[in-house]
């Protein structure tokens, strides 16, 4: 109860200075100056959280470029490795000519050679073995390879 009234009397005092206008000129200045710090405060605190989602975006954003480059390098990198492991197969088998590595390339025998190399790859789907020509000679796909020319294809030109 006698804080009831003493809140009432604080308000009877502020009726009062209020009723003097140049009381109310004051509290309306003081009104408009708290509006536009809180005004001024919100934008500030907009523009920093808009820069800080976007610094935080382009972080994340190169971020994942580079983990999708080391990904692109380590398939590329075991795509040579088949390769090369691949020439080290033909050299061993003594292959020297376009026409020895014709009649090899046609035996079943590395139709499964080519598909056990790629078989862990999760990034190469099929092994294509093609001549200087573009003549498909043998494929991890199919056996027999099917007669196809690959000189015009759009993989030769990209890798």
């Amino acid at each position: 109860v006698i804080l009831a009234c003493q809140m009432l009397f604080h308000f009877a005092r502020l009726a009062a200075w209020l009723r003097n206008p140049r009381a109310r000129h004051m509290l309306a200045l003081f009104g408009a100056v708290i509006g536009l710090t809180l005004a001024a405060a919100t934008a500030a605190l907009v523009v920093t959280a808009r820069r800080n989602t976007i610094a935080n975006a382009e972080r994340e954003l190169s971020n994942t470029a580079y983990v999708l480059a080391e990904e692109t390098d380590q398939r590329f990198a075991a795509v040579e490795l088949v390769q090369h492991s691949l020439i080290d197969a033909i050299r061993d088998r003594g292959i020297d000519s376009q026409d020895e590595l014709s009649a090899a390339m046609a035996l079943p025998s590395i139709h499964q050679d080519l598909r056990q190399r790629i078989a862990g790859l999760s990034g190469l789907a099929f092994l294509h073995v093609v001549d200087r020509n573009g003549e498909l000679l043998g494929t991890s796909r199919l056996w027999p390879a099917p007669q196809s020319n690959r000189s015009q294809a759009e993989v030769p030109r990209c890798l």
